[in-house]
């Protein structure tokens, strides 16, 4: 038999680009009379400050070249979006901001937030609206998982410890195949998605190396380890 499931497909396709989008989709907010272009896609212009304002939220781990990427792959999807003619409701902007809100630790409220974060409820709705049509996006254009029973027991026998029980690791191992088939569909619609836009680099030092997939691959690496690891 063969596992499909419309949520599990949901659920990894957004890990993939949440990730990328929503970290720092506050970023670029603030205006750029000042600042330099650090590159272009199809026209519209990435400054260096949303790269360096990108550097201050991230962990250290990405190198400036990689967090560019990031941006370009953003600016990217929002236009295949916009190309795709998806629409998005203001009853779906809101249950997001209304989920949002109630991760929000310590007591903090929505108005505290935008407020921290130097953006008004217009402007947090319009980002919210993108993230959105991205994920609907991806949902299109991403073909839905399969992964066989075949699949499954080949993974066990090549990958688990024997002791492992199978049936006790078939739902782990069923869901690890459907997020690598995920990633493997979503890595290979972003690079073709850069291989036909027209990109531009004017930041000395910076290139386009789609590093996120680089990325993504050692993730399927380190998770692989953990399943070897049990």
């Amino acid at each position: 038999c063969k596992i499909t499931g419309r949520k599990n497909r949901i659920l990894l396709v957004s890990a993939v680009v949440l990730v990328v989008i929503i970290a720092f989709s506050l970023f670029r907010a603030f205006g750029h009379e000042k600042d330099s272009v650090a590159a272009s896609v199809n026209g519209e212009k990435i400054y260096t400050s949303d790269i360096n304002r990108m550097i201050q939220w991230s962990d250290g781990t990405a190198t400036r070249s990689e967090l560019l990427d990031s941006l370009i792959t953003e600016v990217l999807l929002f236009q295949e979006a916009e190309k795709a003619g998806i629409v998005v409701s203001d009853s779906e902007v809101q249950e997001s901001i209304d989920a949002f809100e109630s991760t929000l630790s310590g007591g903090e409220t929505l108005e505290k937030f935008m407020q921290d974060s130097g953006v008004d409820i217009d402007y947090l709705k319009q980002r919210v609206r993108k993230n959105i049509a991205i994920m609907n996006l991806i949902e299109r254009a991403v073909p839905e998982a399969e992964v066989s029973d075949e699949e499954i027991i080949e993974f066990f026998i090549y990958n688990i410890d024997g002791e492992e029980d199978f049936e006790e690791m078939y739902d782990q191992i069923k869901m690890f195949l459907l997020w690598q088939k995920q990633q493997e569909s979503l890595m290979g619609y972003i690079s073709n998605l850069h291989q036909e836009a027209d990109v531009r680099i004017f930041e000395t030092g910076s290139a386009t190396g789609l590093v996120g997939l680089d990325r993504e691959t050692s993730s399927q690496r380190a998770m692989l380890a953990s399943f070897q690891d049990t």
